[in-house]
């Protein structure tokens, strides 16, 4: 992607890395986020279904191939965000809420 993600781990600044974050440490927005988020991210809806007792909003693949993020949201935020496939939406995770790991995704050249 490319993207510079904030987290916690042991890799070097502007190192490759991989950002692995639960599903349920997502927060999200229909409006850019003002205030101190540091790991925002642009979205497409793919699919808002139920996965146990919360709602699983889950974004459009990456075009490097890699599955589209997930976040799990409670019904009431759901519902008041009036969430759709095809909605462009922001993820936002708190930089405590991700791991650093050193590498590049599985199928990933550098160049």
């Amino acid at each position: 992607w490319d993207t510079v993600i904030s987290g916690v781990g042991d890799v070097s600044v502007g190192a490759p890395a991989i950002a692995l974050f639960r599903p349920a440490a997502v927060a999200v927005h229909v409006d850019v986020p003002h205030g101190s988020p540091r790991n925002v991210v642009p979205v497409t809806i793919a699919e808002v279904d139920m996965h146990g007792a919360a709602v699983r909003v889950r974004g459009i693949d990456q075009p490097d191939g890699g599955t589209g993020l997930a976040a799990d949201i409670t019904a009431a935020a759901a519902a008041d965000l009036s969430l759709e496939p095809g909605m462009s939406v922001y993820f936002v995770v708190k930089t405590q809420e991700v791991q650093l790991h050193s590498g590049r995704p599985v199928g990933r050249r550098e160049g």
